[in-house]
């Protein structure tokens, strides 16, 4: 069988290829800046290590 894969212009805009971790730790910041900005004055935010 033969595969036949697609890709768009998506395929542009792709920088790197993280690793699971790099990911996961890219998408923890992220969600630490915006909680810590968007809803400062709701939650307590630890420092991370």
């Amino acid at each position: 069988m033969q595969w036949v894969g697609t890709a768009g212009m998506v395929q542009g805009i792709i920088d790197d290829i993280p690793t699971v971790r790099e990911l996961v730790e890219r998408s923890v910041d992220e969600a630490v800046d915006i909680i810590g900005g968007r809803l400062a004055g709701a939650v307590l935010l630890e420092e991370r290590s």
